[in-house]
């Protein structure tokens, strides 16, 4: 069968382009093809208004953040043309999703395809979508509140789209409460992100240029802005040099960085394999120091919902602090336990594989 994928792929960022990889993975796998549908996007962010814009630009006016900005216009340049380069030669890409395209069905998911507030976006709600069964994959809402969904003007359609969908899996329980609670959907089902169901064992090692295999270093995950504290910087850089370690940020650019590496999604991959250690403050750099058992520390932010979920589901909520220090601290008193972590991610993994394969299944018994 050919399987279409709508997610947000075409975004500058790893973590939405790697876990559109891992389901394109995945579902050739399963001996399908899968294919990237196209779409345009509308980014009317409910945080465009002026004073929110001012208050972020306040926020940022410091000597770090002027720092970042002269370097990021050739910074942002390079990685846009490095993701391109990825997408051209590892997604299958089609025509856009209301074009026929001999499609059995459409996956919709993973990330925050269900989100509005970054722009509303009818098609990831299976809106002229043309193929004959939609169903979702580690699909999530975002930051909408259930306050804020029942004052949405189009959470009407939303709730109507939704229930056409011939199976639903979510990604976190902020998802789950609103598919539930405020679209009447029942019998939807939890999964893991694509990343931790593909967990990229070949990629290991085809990905690997050797480049990263000798340093000795601290990986940084944060985006650009974030993780700039004089607290937080402190903390770190004097826990790298009680380890003898570099301090490098991947994908972002962060001055108070030994070095900062505008990765490809190749090196981006090769840098968590060879880390000593992963400091973020991100949904996707928890997700790939636990696919790569990495020891790991999370600062928790306002991402805090779906962190925190992930982590509680594997038993080591204890992981996400805002107290940096107190964090750092606890790497060698308090390690990572991987053998059972490892044993709770296979359980997540199999029961997401077993929805997945389903859906697959039902699709391809209705042909």
């Amino acid at each position: 069968m050919r399987i279409g994928v709508l997610t947000w792929y075409k975004v500058v960022n790893h973590g939405a382009v790697l876990q559109a990889y891992a389901l394109e993975k995945c579902i050739e796998n399963y001996g399908h093809e899968a294919i990237m549908l196209d779409y345009q996007r509308n980014l009317d962010s409910m945080d465009d208004e002026l004073m929110k814009k001012i208050i972020r630009g306040i926020k940022r006016f410091n000597l770090s953040g002027l720092q970042a900005r002269k370097a990021l216009p050739k910074w942002n340049k390079d990685k846009k043309e490095l993701f391109e380069v990825f997408r051209m030669n590892e997604l299958h890409i089609g025509e856009q999703y209301d074009i026929d395209q001999e499609l059995s069905a459409t996956v919709v998911g993973s990330d925050m395809v269900f989100d509005f507030y970054e722009g509303y976006n009818p098609f990831m709600y299976g809106k002229n979508v043309v193929t004959p069964f939609i169903f979702s994959y580690a699909a999530s809402f975002g930051y909408i509140t259930e306050k804020l969904f029942k004052s949405y003007s189009e959470s009407g359609e939303i709730i109507t789209l939704l229930s056409k969908f011939n199976g639903i899996s979510y990604r976190d329980n902020n998802t789950g409460i609103l598919l539930e609670k405020q679209c009447g959907i029942k019998n939807c089902v939890k999964v893991i992100d694509p990343v931790m169901l593909y967990s990229f064992i070949n990629e290991r090692t085809q990905w690997d240029t050797g480049k990263w295999r000798e340093k000795k270093y601290i990986l940084i995950y944060s985006y650009t802005f974030n993780m700039d504290k004089a607290t937080e910087v402190i903390a770190i850089r004097k826990f790298a040099k009680e380890k003898g370690l570099q301090v490098i940020s991947v994908g972002y650019y962060h001055k108070w960085c030994d070095i900062n590496v505008n990765a490809s999604p190749y090196e981006f991959v090769e840098l968590f394999k060879h880390a000593k250690y992963v400091i973020t403050d991100t949904f996707h750099g928890t997700v790939f120091s636990l696919t790569f058992g990495k020891q790991f520390r999370v600062v928790v932010r306002n991402n805090a919902f779906k962190v925190i979920d992930l982590l509680s589901d594997l038993g080591i909520q204890y992981l996400a602090k805002n107290d940096l220090q107190h964090s750092l601290n606890s790497f060698d008193k308090a390690p990572i336990d991987y053998i059972q972590v490892d044993r709770q991610i296979n359980k997540l993994r199999q029961e997401s594989m077993d929805y997945l394969k389903q859906q697959l299944i039902t699709t391809e018994g209705k042909q």
